[in-house]
């Protein structure tokens, strides 16, 4: 009872009192790590702590060296920021002693599941990264697959997961899908949280645990809900467009293990062992799926050059040189297999039998002295997210019937239009147009067309609906700033020119001009939805851009077809598109000679403050060539000249 004392005593304290408070725990942090109490309080003084204080806390489970002299004692008076940076500031020898001191001081915390606090996430995180496949492998044998949801909600420790996640194998997976059971609603809404359920989907080869498990819970809570939500929306563009940054942010991505970069390290991880003269097997353990490949996700992190992997995983299988050691304990070490020392955590989960598994992964000797496959899933990634669309999670009907109902309010949304995007264009490698069929993506254009044609001509049916914004009437589709550019993008990119037949998505143009532009051409034209009747013109099927160039010469007056349509892609054409199209929507401003860029600017005059530099067209010609091929650059722009500010600031 004494520990809510101390938490008292901590919340009390002012910030500037901290650092003296720390003081009292210095070089013990360590010891109360792995107390189920202590830890508690280790949290309460770890989390208000200045970012110096919380340095010298991680730098404890370097070693007895660092937590007596804290980041800044053993590396020429500079602060380490990282595990990296402090194996690199020791002799390689010391190296795999600093890995050794972690490997002793995590996995009793792991055993015990004592990893609630954020400390224990940022200093595992950190050992994860700097060890190989077999760090994150006896790391994810040593914990218990519930204790692994309590890491989710930091972001070192949802990529701490998402690391062991990657090497855990089939049945300790298993184990963390039954904990999730009931939770995915509440994890996927998390901005750290739905990473790693985004890792699970990779890593996982259970297609049918996953649909039972994950996918069911979804579809339970509403796609269209979720599609709203910020950090749920990316669980469905992660599987329909894997690892864009387009929906994702590169920050995000790096928490989440990369299958080629997994399956490169548990190769080059092998190969290592082979070299060393260690007996690896598990490769042709695996019979459980026909004609499945290695896959998985596990971003491994490497060192820099003068730190080898050689050294790592001399450090993880406890190799020693071969002048210590004499024949008889080197043939000894070849007999035995791998000598990697195990906790007993980690040789009980190693030594289940996994070959009765639907995902294969472990085989029957997996983790073992005799052969080890770092318990990496093996179904490829786009076969697993065929199953999740198709027959075993069903995800992809359940999508397409939560789009089309709610097209409109998905256009209009900022979060929910992306999603609306990628599933009427079937998702990377058409995985949705495969389990759902063509036809039944072509009715969710329609859908998605009918929907435009009822806001644009005012029928739109508004019960349910937002239909105002501080008494203002929401705006059309094909005029507003986020439907238009949805509407634009899906033309853009679902062109449907594949030959009959094929599993591609029909063309969106065809289906957006008949049902929606054709009977209200002019109000397209007059407004932001005439970006969307250019990109029909520049990149629709065949059909659909004869009858468009037909109507729209009708409309146009004054210049062609070909000369409107340029005008609105000068961005992506360059200089060859501006030259093409002449000026803003096609009207050709004053012709200029492509002349050489300047060495030096000195032949266009600058302006001074106070003084006029004549007339507006000598000023024109006196102005340096601008880059063809911007619109941003020849549109109007109120704000003030250089001249105008240099004046302003004179006064």
């Amino acid at each position: 009872y004494g520990h809510f004392i101390v938490q008292k005593l901590v919340d009390a304290t002012p910030k500037e009192k901290l650092p003296e408070l720390l003081a009292n725990v210095k070089g013990r942090v360590r010891v109360l790590a792995k107390h189920p109490v202590g830890s508690q309080v280790l949290e309460a003084l770890y989390w208000p702590a200045p970012n110096a204080c919380k340095r010298d806390m991680e730098c404890e489970f370097y070693g007895s060296e660092f937590a007596m002299f804290g980041a800044a004692g053993l590396a020429q008076g500079k602060a380490a920021t990282s595990l990296r940076e402090a194996m690199l500031a020791k002799p390689i020898a010391q190296r795999q002693g600093m890995l050794r001191e972690m490997n002793k001081t995590l996995l009793p915390i792991l055993e015990k599941g004592l990893v609630s606090p954020s400390l224990i996430h940022k200093v595992l995180c950190e050992y994860l990264q700097a060890g190989g496949p077999g760090t994150r492998y006896e790391a994810a044998h040593s914990i218990a697959g519930p204790a692994l949801l309590r890491m989710i909600h930091t972001r070192e420790g949802a990529h701490a997961v998402n690391m062991m996640m990657s090497h855990a194998g089939a049945k300790q997976r298993k184990m963390v899908l039954k904990a999730l059971k009931g939770n995915v609603a509440r994890i996927v809404r998390d901005e750290h949280g739905s990473a790693a359920v985004m890792c699970m989907l990779d890593c996982v080869d259970d297609t049918t645990q996953l649909g039972k498990v994950i996918v069911n819970e979804l579809k339970a809570e509403g796609l269209a809900d979720l599609a709203e939500d910020g950090a749920a929306r990316r669980v469905l563009l992660h599987l329909l467009r894997p690892r864009s940054r387009r929906y994702t942010h590169p920050h995000v991505l790096a928490t989440i293990p990369d299958q080629d970069e997994v399956v490169k390290s548990v190769a080059d991880a092998k190969a290592s062992l082979t070299a060393q003269g260690h007996a690896v097997g598990g490769e042709d353990d695996e019979d459980d799926d026909e004609g499945a490949e290695e896959g998985a996700e596990g971003a491994d992190v490497d060192m820099e050059d003068e730190m080898d992997d050689d050294d790592i995983m001399d450090d993880e299988f406890d190799v020693e040189d071969e002048d210590d050691v004499d024949d008889t304990k080197e043939n000894k070490k070849k007999a035995n297999g791998m000598t990697k020392f195990k906790s007993k955590a980690a040789e009980a989960a190693a030594a289940v039998d996994d070959s009765d598994d639907e995902d294969g992964a472990g085989g029957t000797n997996a983790g073992t002295s005799d052969s080890i496959d770092f318990g990496i899933a093996k179904k490829p990634n786009d076969a697993r997210r065929t199953e999740i669309f198709g027959q075993q999670g069903k995800l992809g009907a359940a999508l397409v019937n939560a789009c089309e109902p709610n097209a409109a309010a998905m256009l209009r949304s900022v979060a929910g239009c992306d999603v609306l995007v990628e599933t009427c264009a079937g998702g990377a490698g058409n995985v949705l147009t495969k389990a759902v069929g063509v036809e039944r993506l072509g009715e969710l254009h329609a859908a998605v067309a009918e929907a435009v044609r009822k806001s644009v001509a005012g029928e739109e049916d508004d019960e349910g609906a937002d239909e105002t914004d501080g008494g203002k009437t929401r705006e059309p589709l094909h005029t507003g700033f986020f439907s238009s550019r949805a509407l634009r993008r899906m033309v853009l990119d679902i062109p449907g020119d594949e030959p009959h037949g094929s599993e591609t998505a029909p063309s969106f143009a065809n289906a957006l001009w008949t049902g929606a532009i054709a009977d209200h051409l002019e109000e397209w034209v007059g407004g932001h939805g005439a970006k969307v009747v250019a990109a029909v013109v520049k990149a629709g099927d065949a059909a659909t851009v004869k009858v468009a160039t037909a109507a729209l010469t009708k409309v146009i007056e004054g210049k062609s077809v070909e000369e409107w349509t340029a005008g609105f892609f000068r961005a992506r054409e360059g200089d060859a598109g501006a030259k093409k199209g002449g000026g803003v929507n096609g009207k050709s401003k004053k012709k200029t000679e492509p002349v050489a860029a300047p060495k030096t600017p000195a032949k266009t005059p600058a302006k001074t403050p106070g003084k006029k530099t004549g007339s507006k067209k000598e000023t024109k010609e006196e102005a340096p060539p601008s880059s063809e091929g911007s619109m941003k650059k020849k549109k109007f722009s109120p704000r003030q000249t250089r001249g105008q500010r240099a004046a302003k600031a004179g006064k």
